[in-house]
């Protein structure tokens, strides 16, 4: 997770996996769903704030 906008602390450098979307009526994304890896908890973040990465 890295946002663009510098006061988004919420998330900010947190690592963990895409479960799914959150969709609007028209069945369009709108937030993804991430497991974090530190805590195994679920969240929902702004899909612009993902950053795509895979460790080997």
């Amino acid at each position: 997770m890295i946002p663009d906008n510098p006061l988004k602390l919420k998330h900010r450098d947190k690592v963990g996996v895409l479960m799914g979307f959150k969709i609007d009526h028209l069945n369009n994304p709108v937030k993804a769903r991430i497991k974090f890896d530190e805590t195994e908890r679920i969240g929902f973040v702004d899909l612009v704030d993902l950053l795509h990465f895979k460790n080997d």
